[in-house]
Formats: structure tokens, sequence, C-alpha cells
């Protein structure tokens, strides 16, 4: 009997534990724009956020009935004309975008990234609270996409 109550103890503090305490979409959704913001500032030029919104609450297989998440979306290319080709450009931007967001807490997702002479495909995330950014950099014009999203989180 001792040892039955201690299991239904142990699973209610587990379900508790699961149930609270996570970031919520709001608190995402500030280290979300805070992070791209970081982004935007790198030295190739002022990039500017293209697109911003929240997607959810139901809608298909985004995010589940009552969860929704936040994307933000830059959208840039290189300068043109000049010395530097776009091959270059990549090689010069992609250290400067990895490590300002190795500096902010994120991990790149080695098995997701992907990288050749003309194509550089960055993933990089942050566990808590559950953010990823999906950097392009190509030779191709736009140069630079990158795309930030929380997970579907609750709003509350």
């Amino acid at each position: 009997m001792r040892h039955a109550v201690g299991c239904a103890l142990l699973i209610l503090l587990l379900a508790t534990a699961c149930t609270t305490g996570g970031p919520t979409l709001d608190e995402a959704s500030e280290v979300l724009a805070k992070d791209t913001e970081a982004l935007k500032n790198f030295p190739l030029r002022d990039m500017k956020l293209v697109e911003e919104n929240q997607r959810g609450t139901g809608d298909g297989p985004t995010c589940p009935e009552g969860t929704r998440r936040q994307t933000h979306n830059i959208i840039e290319s290189f300068p043109a004309g000049g010395q530097t080709t776009p091959a270059a450009w990549i090689g010069a931007v992609k250290p400067s975008i990895h490590h300002t967001l190795i500096s902010l807490g994120y991990e790149k997702n080695s098995g997701a990234s992907q990288e050749s002479p003309d194509r550089v495909i960055l993933v990089l995330g942050k566990k808590n609270p559950g953010i990823t950014f999906t950097i392009l950099l190509q030779t191709s014009q736009p140069n630079i996409q990158v795309t930030g999203k929380t997970e579907c989180l609750a709003e509350e």
C-alpha cells in the first residue's frame, strides 16, 4: 500500500512538473524579437524584418488547438556590383550570423545544417524558450533568408 501511494504521489508530481513552468508564447515571442533584432545588426547592412506573424489556434498541422507559434522572417540580398562575389559574401556573413546566435545561447543542429560552395543552410535552436532559427545563405537572390520561429506554445 505504501508503495502504491508513493507511486501515485510521484505520478502527480511528474504531471504537475510537465504542465507548469514552461514558457508562454508571449515570453518566447519577446526572446524571438530580441534575437531577431540582434541578427539585423550584423555587418552587411541593416536588414529589415519583412514578416511577423502568429499562426496557430488549431489551423491544420501547424499547431495543436489552443497553441500558437510566432514567426519572424528576414529577407535581404548582398550589395550589387563591387568586387565581392556572392560566394565571398557567404564566406564573410556566415561566421557573423553563426557567432551572433551562439552568443545568444543557440546550439547548431548539425544534422539539419548543410553547406556547399553556393548555398549554406544553418539551423540553430534554443531549447528554452523553444526557438529555432533557419538561415539560408545562397549565391542566387534573395541571398539571405532568416526564419525564426517559436514552438507551438500556449498563450497564457
